[in-house]
């Protein structure tokens, strides 16, 4: 969106402005998004490198989850949620899936 508004306002600078100013202005322009582009970038780089390591993988992820009490799916408590019939697993009250502790990384049925 903003390539786009920015090559929208030196297509109007080229047409009310002389022929070299308004390259000068293209050219200053197509700098500026490709800077801002730059910076962004490295920007987001150093925030994963500052943030460490994330966890390894889904079944990390949801046994974490399940740890504090919580559905992998959408975050929601599993707090006095009663057992379902088979005595090994929960469903969500919000998004009702279904999650034993022993997850495997297999999805559940």
């Amino acid at each position: 969106m903003l390539v786009v508004g920015l090559l929208a306002l030196a297509a109007v600078i080229v047409r009310a402005t002389p022929r070299q100013f308004s390259l000068d202005v293209v050219f200053g322009l197509i700098g500026a998004v490709i800077a801002v582009y730059g910076a962004w970038s490295v920007g987001k780089a150093v925030v994963r490198i500052v943030r460490g390591p994330m966890i390894a993988n889904q079944e990390q992820y949801v046994a974490a989850h399940l740890q504090i009490g919580r559905c992998p799916s959408c975050a929601a408590s599993l707090r006095g949620v009663t057992v379902n019939q088979d005595g090994q697993s929960w469903t969500c009250p919000r998004c009702e899936s279904r999650w034993t502790p022993g997850w495997t990384g297999k999805a559940p049925k």
